[in-house]
């Protein structure tokens, strides 16, 4: 799952896509900057590192305005920056010096100049460009999403019962310091796993090496956590690494297919991956403002090429490869909004599938 992009960053340009509307090649929609009242067209962000905008449930619900799409540069006024990896310089989206003497880079769009691997994709596979999130939010409520089709929160610890809609949720581990006692996530709704699990099908959950522990205690699910010295520069966030708080994985007893992406890597190369794959990236690799957007590209490219060297695909057995976009708030607008991407992998030899790959959607 790759973060905090919307399609018309990365593709509202692409030839024949329901991207950014446009008369002569000019963006016809535009955004009003409240410091100095000009509307700001859609512009070619050319840098490699944004730095966005909030995307809460109340952020992104004020961003759309109904569907007028016109609050994107307003929604950034007051924003404490709270970034992974942190913005290499000043944070101020007014100030061009923080953005690379543009306007506030949540207008930007980038290109085929920019992102030519993801394009290069677009024009050999396929490129969804109506496919749309869950949920609108932040990155938590989208990761739950992305493994058990819901949000919630619990107010006991592995009380399913308890558990009520919560599109704004906020039971995770931020990266802080060692030593502080915070709430340990407990998710204790059925997740796709368990499903997977009861027919017999093989799946992976894999995390940037170098991740956790988050706790120095190793409390049960739903007890108090310990906190470890944690920064964003190392490993998965715990909010973008969810499935090991669901009770039905712990019960399952299926911690063990949670694991570092070096053993994707040999999975790939020793032609024997599991049918369902989910990636999660560090905050380096996982594109979200204000990591290299470079970076994250060469990271998927190199996650995409491994099962394609692989033994399987040299002998036929390929398999099918999704990229999932979270979605995101369009209504012809380029924005970024807090969208995340998914890569999962389905669909084994032998176990339902086969076929060419696809290669990942628009999100990529």
């Amino acid at each position: 799952m790759q973060e905090n992009r919307s399609f018309d960053n990365y593709f509202g340009t692409y030839p024949g896509a329901n991207g950014i509307p446009m008369k002569n090649g000019v963006p016809t929609v535009c955004n009003v900057n409240p410091k100095n009242k000009v509307c700001v067209k859609p512009y070619h962000d050319r840098t490699a590192v944004d730095l966005g905008g909030p995307h809460t449930a109340t952020d992104l619900g004020a961003q759309v305005d109904g569907g007028k799409m016109d609050n994107f540069i307003n929604r950034i006024q007051g924003w404490q920056l709270n970034l992974y990896p942190s913005a290499p310089g000043c944070g101020d989206q007014f100030r061009p010096v923080c953005t690379g003497g543009q306007p506030p880079d949540v207008m930007g769009y980038h290109t085929r100049s920019d992102l030519p691997n993801y394009w290069s994709y677009a024009d050999n596979f396929v490129l969804h460009d109506r496919m749309f999130a869950p949920v609108s939010s932040y990155s938590l409520p989208t990761h739950l999403y992305m493994v058990s089709g819901w949000s919630a929160v619990c107010s006991k610890s592995n009380v399913v019962a308890s558990c009520r809609n919560n599109i704004a949720a906020f039971n995770v581990i931020l990266p802080t310091g060692a030593g502080k006692r915070v709430p340990t996530p407990n998710y204790a709704w059925t997740d796709l796993t368990y499903l997977l699990n009861k027919g017999k099908v093989s799946w992976k959950y894999y995390v940037a090496d170098g991740t956790g522990p988050y706790c120095s205690n190793n409390p049960v699910n739903g007890s108090t956590c310990i906190t470890t010295a944690q920064t964003s520069a190392k490993g998965t966030p715990q909010l973008w690494n969810v499935l090991p708080y669901f009770t039905t994985v712990q019960s399952n007893h299926q911690l063990g297919n949670i694991q570092t992406l070096d053993h994707f890597y040999a999975d790939a190369r020793g032609g024997h991956p599991p049918a369902v794959s989910w990636i999660n990236p560090d905050a380096a690799t996982s594109e979200h403002p204000a990591a290299r957007l470079t970076t994250g590209q060469t990271y998927v490219t190199g996650l995409i090429n491994a099962p394609m060297k692989s033994r399987d695909w040299a002998s036929g057995s390929r398999r099918n490869w999704c990229g999932v976009r979270d979605g995101c708030p369009r209504a012809g607008e380029a924005t970024r909004t807090g969208t995340e991407a998914t890569l999962v992998a389905f669909a084994a030899p032998g176990e339902g599938g086969g076929g060419t790959i696809p290669a990942p959607d628009s999100c990529l």
